[in-house]
């Protein structure tokens, strides 16, 4: 049995008119299986992309400032080894 979710009412009549989602048994539900995948898909490239960009959330910006001015080159410098560690 698929998981029943809540759903934006102007995107769901959006996705029925362009044969994304269709209304089946009062439910809306995916159209087909090709877009399930792509549906699917997309909801996990954004779960991993919110996951790489945490630790970079949590970083105090007042390191790379100096006296009220964006530190480039330190900034850049940081990003790089942030880089090498998630590759690594």
């Amino acid at each position: 049995m698929r998981e029943s979710v809540s759903y934006n009412q102007y995107a769901s009549e959006q996705g029925i008119l362009y044969g994304i989602f269709i209304e089946k048994n009062g439910k809306l539900a995916i159209h087909n299986q090709l877009f399930e995948e792509m549906i699917y898909s997309y909801l996990l490239e954004q779960q991993n992309a919110r996951q790489l960009a945490m630790p970079l959330l949590s970083v105090e910006l007042s390191q790379f400032t100096e006296t009220g001015r964006l530190d480039m080159e330190l900034a850049l410098r940081k990003f790089r080894e942030f880089m090498h560690q998630k590759v690594s």
